[in-house]
C-alpha cells in the first residue's frame, strides 16, 4: 500500500492533540504577482484535513471597489449566517482565507470563535493594496489547498457573494449543478452549538446526500445528461433528499428552504456536449410534503475553473436561503 505523506514526511491524515501541523507541513508558494505593486510571496496553510474529512473556503460578504486618489471603498464584511450555517452541515471544516496586509471585516462568525470546525489560512502579502486583493486572496488560498489536498476544498459561498476573480475563469467549460427550493437547512436564528449538535447526530445522512449531489453531477459531468441519466439522477437525489428531510423533523429548530448551485469543471469527453434541462422532483417525497414551492434539478453551462485539477469534486458551492418552513 503506498502511503500518501506530506512534506514533513508524515502520513496523510496524521494529527496532534493539538491539531497544529508542524511547520514544514505549511505550504510557502513561490511569489506571485497580481496588480502592480502588489505581490504575494508564500501561503501559511492552516492544519490539513483529517482522513476521510472534506472543507470549505468562506469570506465575510463585502463590496469593495477603488476610489480616487488611492482609497478603497469598503461596506458589508460579516459572514452570512444563512451560508455558514448550511456550510457545517456538509463540510468538517470551514477555512476563511486572510491576507498580511488587508482585514476584510469579521476575524470569525460570531459564535465560532475557538472552533476546530472554523480555521484561516493566510495569504502572505506585500506592496499595494487594491480592491482586487480580496477576490485574490480567496484564489490565492484555494489554489495553494489544492496543491496540498486536491479534491477536497471547496468554495462555499451566498448568491450575492464577489467571490473568485474573473481571472480565475476560462480554462475550459464548466456546468452548474443547481437544485432549486431542495435543500432545508438551519434557519440564522439556530444557534452554532445547535447546528454542531445536529451534525454530529446525522452525520451519515448528511455525508449521504453530499455524495449523491455530488455524484450525480459527476455522472452529468461524465457523460452528458441523457434520458437514463436524467432518470437515475432525480430518483438517487429524491432518495438521499427523502432520507435528509426525515431527519430534519428530529430537529426542534426552525429552518429555510435552500437553493444551492455545484459548479464542475467539463470532463474532455462531455465538453462540447454542455446542454441546458432542468428535472421538477415532486412524487410524493419528504421534500414535497415541507413545501409547496416548486422543487428541481437544473443543469447549464458555466465557465470552467483554471486552477481546478479534477472534475470529481466541484470548485464552488452558492448558497441561496429561501422561506421560513
Amino acid at each position: 500500500m503506498v502511503v500518501k505523506r506530506w512534506p514533513s514526511g508524515r502520513p496523510r491524515g496524521w494529527s496532534s492533540p493539538s491539531r497544529q501541523p508542524s511547520m514544514s507541513d505549511f505550504r510557502t508558494a513561490r511569489a506571485q504577482h497580481g496588480a502592480a505593486g502588489h505581490r504575494v510571496d508564500g501561503v501559511r496553510l492552516a492544519a490539513p484535513l483529517e482522513t476521510g474529512e472534506r472543507g470549505a473556503l468562506v469570506m465575510p460578504d463585502l463590496l469593495i471597489s477603488d476610489g480616487p486618489g488611492g482609497t478603497i471603498s469598503m461596506s458589508g464584511g460579516a459572514y452570512d449566517p444563512d451560508t455558514i450555517r448550511a456550510a457545517l452541515l456538509f463540510f468538517n471544516r470551514l477555512d476563511s482565507p486572510a491576507s498580511s496586509i488587508m482585514q476584510f471585516g469579521e476575524e470569525v462568525p460570531p459564535g465560532l470563535e475557538g472552533r476546530a470546525c472554523f480555521q484561516r489560512s493566510r495569504a502572505l502579502d506585500s506592496g499595494d493594496v487594491s480592491a482586487e486583493l480580496y477576490q485574490q486572496t480567496l484564489l490565492t488560498v484555494f489554489q495553494a489547498l489544492e496543491d496540498r489536498e486536491g479534491g477536497l476544498w471547496s468554495i462555499a459561498t451566498s448568491a450575492n457573494a464577489v467571490g473568485l476573480p474573473p481571472s480565475a475563469f476560462g480554462d475550459g467549460p464548466a456546468f452548474k449543478f443547481a437544485l432549486e427550493n431542495a435543500l432545508p437547512v438551519p434557519d440564522r436564528a439556530v444557534s452554532y452549538d445547535e447546528v454542531l449538535l445536529y451534525r454530529g447526530r446525522r452525520k451519515s445522512e448528511l455525508q449521504s446526500l453530499r455524495h449523491h449531489m455530488e455524484g450525480v453531477a459527476l455522472e452529468v459531468a461524465r457523460d452528458g445528461f441523457s434520458p437514463l441519466s436524467r432518470t437515475v439522477a432525480m430518483e438517487r437525489f429524491l432518495a438521499s433528499i427523502d432520507d435528509y428531510c426525515a431527519t430534519r423533523r428530529e430537529a426542534n429548530f426552525r429552518k429555510r428552504l435552500s437553493s444551492l448551485e455545484l459548479k464542475f469543471n467539463w470532463a474532455e469527453a462531455v465538453r462540447a456536449i454542455a446542454p441546458v434541462s432542468a428535472i421538477a422532483l415532486g412524487g410524493g417525497t419528504a421534500l414535497e410534503m415541507l413545501s409547496a414551492g416548486a422543487a428541481c434539478i437544473a443543469v447549464e453551462s458555466t465557465l470552467g475553473f483554471k486552477g481546478k485539477k479534477s472534475v470529481d469534486s466541484p470548485f464552488e458551492y452558492v448558497f441561496r436561503a429561501g422561506a421560513e418552513l
